[in-house]
């Protein structure tokens, strides 16, 4: 965790580039696509103030941050055991090494580059921090009748399928 805080600022850099942190918090509950309607757009417009001022957008961009440059630690660690041969450092690369190869790079040690510890690095991130999307939530939780009712919800829903898909 210390090293993640001391490389705060690239962590930051690298987790946007890899798509961790979004550049507005609607990003992640509501997608990237902005309203064709004016008044949506200017209440969105709004919220981000709010969200900036209040310093939640802050609070979101330092936890992903954060928890991206942790992940690429226990990436690397998990790497250099596998590395080694130990089977449930492999089992957890290949259950984060979604995107990557992990048994080509097992046999192959130079495709274990910064981009291959920073890919997985973001699947251990996308686990631990909300998506607020399909991923975490139930598709009642996001499409139906009830939706609006449980959009305060969706981060205990989502915090509880996280807890639940790891254990």
């Amino acid at each position: 965790p210390l090293k993640s805080l001391a490389k705060l600022g690239e962590n930051m850099a690298e987790a946007t580039r890899y798509g961790v942190r979004q550049r507005r918090m609607t990003d992640y509950e509501f997608g990237t696509a902005a309203s064709p309607e004016y008044r949506a757009s200017n209440f969105d417009k709004i919220a981000q103030t709010l969200r900036k001022l209040t310093g939640r957008q802050m609070m979101d961009d330092f936890e992903r941050a954060f928890e991206f440059g942790w992940s690429k630690e226990i990436a690397i660690n998990n790497w250099m055991k596998a590395a080694g041969g130990d089977t449930k450092a492999i089992e957890f690369l290949k259950k984060f090494g979604t995107t990557v190869d992990v048994d080509a790079a097992l046999k192959n040690p130079d495709l274990a580059n910064d981009d291959f510890i920073s890919r997985i690095a973001k699947s251990i991130t996308d686990r631990a921090a909300q998506s607020f999307d399909a991923r975490d939530l139930p598709l009642g939780a996001l499409h139906s009748e009830v939706a609006p009712f449980l959009s305060l919800s969706r981060w205990s829903i989502g915090k509880l399928n996280n807890v639940a898909a790891i254990s």
